[in-house]
């Protein structure tokens, strides 16, 4: 397995999306207690689930994927 290291910005940049979607995942299970009614809790455990997921692929996917191009896209050419 090998660590790429080129395209710093755009892998860092990658890593810290996923502590993002850590981060909001871990909150929307802690605060799933504090919903009013049965099926927002539902919701809210679920989008946190889900945001776990993402974080966990995205923090490996930043620094193990060869070319980060198709994964973390850059923004479009301008003409001119």
């Amino acid at each position: 397995m090998t660590i790429y290291r080129d395209q710093l910005m755009r892998r860092v940049g990658g890593t810290i999306c996923g502590i993002g979607f850590l981060a909001l995942g871990i909150y929307a299970l802690t605060a799933t207690p504090l919903s009013l009614d049965e099926a927002a809790a539902d919701r809210v455990f679920w989008f946190g689930v889900t945001a776990l997921i993402a974080g966990l692929l995205a923090l490996p996917a930043s620094w193990l994927i060869k070319r980060v191009d198709g994964v973390w896209c850059s923004p479009p050419r301008r003409w001119g």
